[in-house]
């Protein structure tokens, strides 16, 4: 063989190669793109599927409790300074005791 077609199939070989390597970095790339697509679809599926279950079961049963709006009774629960506090006194302070007027709050 001369020199010429030694130089000319290396150059060959070096293309093919490096037409290969391109080819394999495309593919991997698409392969992601594809597996990220699939996964976003199953996520969409499952979602759409726990509505459907959940709107085949009907509407959340109301949990037995006080009815929204009642008045709670007053009781004593221990501080960690070893006192006592009421819950009128607890009200008196700015934090909220009220029970939720939300008919489902809570069950979800």
């Amino acid at each position: 063989m001369t020199t010429t077609a030694l130089v000319l199939l290396a150059a060959v070989i070096a293309f093919a190669m490096l037409a290969e390597t391109w080819l394999h970095i495309h593919l991997r790339r698409q392969t992601a793109k594809i597996e990220q697509r699939s996964a976003s679809a199953l996520r969409q599926l499952s979602f759409r599927r726990l509505i459907e279950d959940r709107r085949r079961a009907g509407p959340v049963q109301d949990t037995p409790g006080l009815p929204a709006g009642s008045v709670m009774n007053d009781f004593e629960l221990p501080t960690f300074d070893a006192r006592t506090i009421t819950r009128s006194q607890w009200s008196k302070q700015g934090t909220s005791t009220e029970q939720s007027k939300r008919p489902n709050c809570g069950s979800q």
